[in-house]
């Protein structure tokens, strides 16, 4: 499936939006922010970066995409929360911490 996303800018940056499965995805990087963080975090009321990758237990990774209402999604629409810190805990209650690529 290919998402198809439209780009936007306003005084504090660009951002791309679409709409899936009813569902408003965007995502958002205020002009010099790297992505990882920041400004953009403090903005949107909403704690965490935009796009995640974590990984759990059993070793299982994924990538999370937040959503406007500050819950993440991933590509086979599991819902995760974040608590804000470190964990997030996906609909089935199993917890899944950053994922760390050693060099």
């Amino acid at each position: 499936m290919k998402m198809e996303f439209t780009a936007g800018k306003t005084d504090d940056g660009t951002f791309l939006y679409t709409e899936y499965k009813g569902l408003l995805l965007c995502w958002s990087q205020g002009e010099g922010e790297t992505g990882k963080g920041g400004d953009d975090e403090a903005e949107s009321g909403y704690p965490g970066a935009d796009v995640v990758e974590l990984v759990n237990l059993r070793g299982d990774t994924t990538t999370v995409y937040k959503l406007a209402d500050g819950t993440y999604m991933d590509r086979i629409e599991r819902r995760f929360i974040y608590n804000g810190t470190d964990t997030w805990t996906d609909e089935d209650g199993v917890e899944w911490k950053l994922l760390v690529l050693k060099m």
